[in-house]
């Protein structure tokens, strides 16, 4: 029987299954990107790399913010100032050490540490003394006024246009279950208290103490794992809930969009209260980022796909603490250090250190049978070399465990100096049963996937 050419799909997101045999599928520092018209229907895309932007590596980061159009860090105990050329200028003290808060209103950027809430006017920043607010992690900003997560199921409201302001009377509970209030969240003119294992939806009355109300069969029966994984895109919410599973809305009832394999990646991870989740829009996609303890993943909302991020030559963990959009560039915080690094698209490294770009496919199997193979191609734009890596290469590998091992690597050159290649040829002649593929890029330079191509001819029963 001749050997027939059939498509091989390198085209996805994360799938690792419990069952190896039955999905391993990773793509890692690469997304899915999806075309009307084109070549091809869909591709892997380089995720941006890490260009240096400040070095502050003796504090530690404690949040990024956006303030009346310019950037502003938390590093240790101090307010900085960045200006669009990456330097700063220390503006004020925050006391504590722990995950900044922050909301901006018309006239100020109010941050919360857990212990304290202070407020930056442009000039100065003071603590606010009112006796009536008690500690919490988060705030809020709608209509005028801040929000504030208060002790057990309680949340108050400042007086309009006054953040320092807090009346003992301005305070409300939410208990449809009675759990503890762990994140307040403001999205498309509503308030998203969000409890242990419940959401509930408010809305501002302008009337009463506190002159908001809840939105009747709003409730939901899902909490949030911690208090800093609520995050928006213009059309959507989304959060980590308790139990590890990803929602969103965009009104009151949360949509699971958690596939099992993802969350038994969320349920292998440590303590979910510490995850963190932010948005980024690259191009026309936004992400959900999710900061866990030993991985970093990533959900498209145009795509439904999941990837991972991660830092240098090591798949794990992205350096990621914190984001930002500013000055039309995007802004990620190091979780190491206080550094802040600019995502770049023209950008293939980790902070000048090499970064792994990999993508294992969906298992290559025919039901009962075995499979021999000779060849495999694949379908790939590079950017050119250069006088650092005048031939970049690509490695591939094969599994026939369910991705629990690979073969050595096998590298091969993309293209030299001025040359864009547009295909490559692996010679592999192999049996099995079944077969994962990886594709791994490590030289920095650019490179998109757009698709495969296998030879394989049946080999009889396996």
């Amino acid at each position: 029987m001749p050997y027939r050419t059939v498509p091989l799909n390198i085209i996805g997101g994360e799938n690792d299954s419990r069952s190896g045999f039955w999905s391993s599928q990773s793509s890692v520092n690469l997304y899915v990107d999806v075309q009307q018209s084109g070549r091809t229907p869909g591709s892997l895309m380089p995720w941006p790399g890490e260009k240096n932007f400040l070095n502050n590596s003796s504090e530690g980061n404690r949040g990024l913010a956006v303030y009346k159009n310019e950037l502003y860090q938390v590093a240790g105990n101090s307010l900085y100032k960045i200006s669009s050329d990456g330097i700063s200028n220390k503006v004020g003290t925050i006391p504590d050490t722990k995950r900044c808060d922050f909301v901006e209103d018309s006239n100020n950027l109010i941050i919360r540490t857990d212990t304290r809430t202070v407020i930056y006017n442009g000039s100065t920043v003071s603590e606010i003394t009112d006796t009536d607010l008690v500690r919490g992690k988060t705030l809020a900003y709608l209509n005028t006024q801040v929000i504030y997560q208060g002790e057990g199921d309680q949340f108050a409201v400042s007086d309009a246009g006054n953040p320092s302001s807090i009346s003992g009377l301005n305070y409300g509970s939410a208990e449809t279950v009675g759990d503890n209030l762990l994140q307040v969240y403001s999205f498309q003119e509503r308030l998203y208290l969000a409890g242990e294992r419940s959401i509930e939806v408010w809305y501002n009355t302008g009337v009463g103490n506190p002159p908001f109300s809840r939105i009747q069969g709003s409730s939901a029966n899902v909490g949030v794992s911690g208090s800093y994984t609520m995050a928006n895109s213009e059309n959507q919410l989304y959060f980590l809930s308790g139990n590890g599973v990803v929602y969103r809305t965009s009104s009151y009832q949360p949509e699971n969009i958690t596939p099992s394999s993802i969350a038994k990646t969320i349920r292998d991870q440590g303590n979910l209260g510490e995850a963190v989740g932010k948005i980024i829009k690259l191009d026309s996609q936004s992400f959900y980022i999710l900061q866990l303890e030993n991985i970093t993943l990533c959900y498209s909302e145009q795509t439904n796909q999941w990837t991972s991020i991660s830092t240098g030559q090591n798949i794990g963990k992205h350096l990621f603490y914190d984001y930002a959009y500013c000055y039309g560039n995007h802004y990620v915080a190091d979780r190491r250090n206080g550094n802040v690094y600019q995502w770049d698209f023209d950008t293939n490294t980790s902070n000048g250190n090499y970064l792994i770009r990999q993508r294992d496919t969906a298992p290559i199997s025919s039901p009962g049978r075995r499979l021999n193979m000779r060849r495999i191609e694949l379908q790939l734009e590079t950017g050119t070399g250069n006088l650092t890596n005048v031939n970049p290469q690509i490695s591939i590998q094969l599994s026939f465990d369910g991705g629990k091992s690979f073969t050595s690597e096998e590298w091969i050159n993309i293209g030299r100096s001025s040359e864009r290649v547009k295909k490559i040829e692996w010679y592999y002649p192999c049996s099995f049963i079944e077969a994962v593929v990886r594709v791994k890029i490590s030289d920095p330079n650019f490179i998109s996937l757009h698709g495969g191509f296998i030879d394989i001819k049946d080999g009889g029963r396996g």
